[in-house]
């Protein structure tokens, strides 16, 4: 196993390559589809699809499938249509994860910017951890009524279809899952029951002669990888349907931009570490650690943040990397820009990131569940942080 020197020079190389191909990333995709809509972006564009964006097409679509990361695909579908309309590979934002990724792709922002930093977060007007998408308690799974002044009205921003109805004369549409609502003042929700009908909707959608932008996302493979693992066979025959159904109805939609991407790929995990079971270390933490299992936060008692340091890196250090709060490379991971109000109270006193295949959790939170999965991601994986640019330009 690599020692903490070679963790930390590979994270070096890796957040270097981030940092050096800006445009090449999420946040470069979506604020060169803004730049487009005539938006005044703050980020740099992913100039690979400035060809495609000058020819004008009528539909822009950007379709995201949760969890296809380039790993997963290369090894179920490697001849497939995909690959052969992949133009590239784009890192997504950091953390890699639904939160993170999906507020970027809907914000123009970088995750430090706005502060959607993972699953459970911890509001200190509260003194409650809330996992933000579902937006309930996250050691007791209660739900939690949305009232005035709520943790997503804290962490509220102005949405890319806001920015694109400012600045343009186009038309904006949200494809969803039916069982999670959206609404919005600048976009028209259309609901969908199954991947298949979101495709139908895309390809209905696009016949109209308006000037739109499409934004619609599956939480396919995700919630499969999730459960099954990544070399599971059921997964790859879900990939193998969802393709189908994209060459089927999207491959000739005329007049029409179509970008498919994913927010972030995963890993199989080999171990689920419960840092409550271990009493030297829990006796360290003012409450249970949280974000994600693999970019995890920890808030420390003052007396004891060296010892909770070198009591870490002992055990883990083969396996993770803990950064300090006021770490400049930290802040580098979590993208560019001004930070948030929220952003140094989300990240706590230390963060750990994972390298390997393994995750940390704190039993009796709500993401007890992930003992059970078989894969996971925000990590600094190649799996997790690169996912394909695919096009179909007609």
């Amino acid at each position: 196993m690599p020692s903490i020197g070679r963790l930390h020079l590979v994270a070096w190389l890796r957040s270097k390559l981030i940092m050096n191909n800006q445009g090449h990333t999420s946040l470069g995709l979506i604020n060169a589809l803004l730049a487009h809509f005539n938006v005044p972006i703050h980020h740099a564009p992913l100039l690979l699809l400035k060809p495609y964006l000058e020819k004008q097409p009528q539909n822009v679509v950007l379709l995201v499938l949760d969890g296809l990361g380039e790993s997963i695909l290369n090894y179920f579908e490697p001849q497939g249509f995909l690959k052969k309309h992949q133009l590239a590979t784009i890192k997504a934002v950091f953390p890699p994860t639904t939160v993170a990724s999906i507020n970027t792709l809907e914000s123009g922002k970088s995750p430090k910017e706005h502060a959607w930093l993972g699953w459970s977060l911890y509001f200190h007007e509260w003194d409650r951890f809330i996992d933000i998408f579902p937006y309930q308690d996250s050691l007791t799974n209660e739900k939690i009524p949305l009232e005035r002044g709520n943790a997503k009205e804290i962490l509220q921003y102005q949405d890319v279809y806001s920015q694109i109805a400012t600045h343009s004369d186009t038309k904006c549409y949200v494809i969803h899952p039916h069982n999670i609502e959206r609404t919005g003042e600048h976009f028209e929700t259309v609901y969908s029951q199954n991947f298949e009908e979101t495709v139908k909707i895309i390809r209905e959608l696009c016949k109209d002669d308006v000037r739109k932008y499409i934004y619609a996302y599956s939480p396919e493979p995700d919630y499969s990888l999730h459960v099954l693992g990544t070399k599971n066979l059921e997964v790859g025959n879900k990939i193998a349907e969802m393709e189908w159904l994209i060459k089927t109805y999207l491959q000739d939609v005329k007049d029409s931009l179509i970008i498919i991407t994913a927010d972030h790929g995963l890993v199989d995990i080999e171990e689920h570490i419960d840092i409550s079971a271990i009493p030297e270390l829990n006796a360290c933490l003012i409450r249970p650690c949280f974000l994600e299992p693999r970019c995890t936060s920890y808030f420390v008692k003052a007396e004891k943040k060296e010892h909770f340091k070198t009591l870490f890196n002992q055990r883990f250090h083969q396996d993770f990397i803990l950064y300090e709060k006021n770490d400049p490379f930290l802040h580098q991971l979590f993208g560019e820009g001004h930070p948030h109000a929220k952003f140094m109270d989300f990240i706590g006193d230390f963060v750990s990131v994972a390298m390997t295949n393994k995750t940390i959790i704190y039993k009796g939170k709500r993401d007890k569940f992930s003992f059970s999965f078989k894969a996971h991601h925000a990590g600094m994986t190649d799996a997790e942080m690169n996912v394909p640019l695919i096009i179909i330009s007609n």
